[in-house]
C-alpha cells in the first residue's frame, strides 16, 4: 500500500531531508524532497503529492501563506507540519482550520512520522476530539 503514496519532505536542512527520506523510502512510500515554500509549490503545480511534510519554520515564506498555497495548488494533499517551536493553542487552531492533519515537534522521533503517515494512508485522522495534537501530546 505505501509504494503508492507520493511524499514530499520539505526541509531547508539537507541532513535532515536525506534522513527523512531514507526512512520513508525503506518502508516503501515514494519520496520527493524540495528545500524551501517555493520549492514544494513548484513540485506540487508540476505533480502528485499525496502526502507534505513540510518545516514550517522555513523563512522563504510565512506557514500561513505557506500551507494556503498549497492547498490552492493540490487541494487533496494532506499534510504534516513539523517545527522547532513550541506553538501555542491558537497557532495550532489554525493550522488545524488549514487543513494540517498533524505537527511533528522537532526533533521528532521518526517511529512517530511513520505512525503519522500509517494513519493518513489509512484514511484516518490523527485529530484528537477536534483538536490538532503535538505528536508529543495534545496542547491544553
Amino acid at each position: 500500500m505505501n509504494q503508492q503514496i507520493n511524499i514530499l519532505i520539505t526541509d531547508n536542512d539537507q541532513e535532515t531531508v536525506n534522513v527523512i527520506a531514507c526512512v520513508l523510502e525503506t518502508q516503501g512510500y515514494s519520496v520527493s524532497t524540495s528545500h524551501s515554500w517555493c520549492e514544494v509549490i513548484h513540485r506540487l503545480n508540476n505533480s502528485s503529492v499525496d502526502i507534505a511534510l513540510i518545516d514550517i519554520d522555513m523563512t522563504d515564506m510565512n506557514y500561513q501563506t505557506g500551507i494556503a498555497a498549497i492547498k490552492n495548488a493540490s487541494p487533496n494533499t494532506k499534510v504534516i507540519a513539523t517545527t522547532s517551536i513550541e506553538l501555542d493553542n491558537r497557532t495550532m487552531d489554525k493550522l488545524s482550520d488549514m487543513g494540517t492533519l498533524s505537527v511533528l515537534p522537532r526533533p521528532f522521533d521518526l517511529n512517530e512520522l511513520v505512525c503519522a503517515l500509517e494513519f493518513i494512508a489509512l484514511d484516518l485522522d490523527p485529530v484528537n476530539n477536534g483538536e490538532l495534537a503535538y505528536a508529543h501530546g495534545q496542547t491544553s
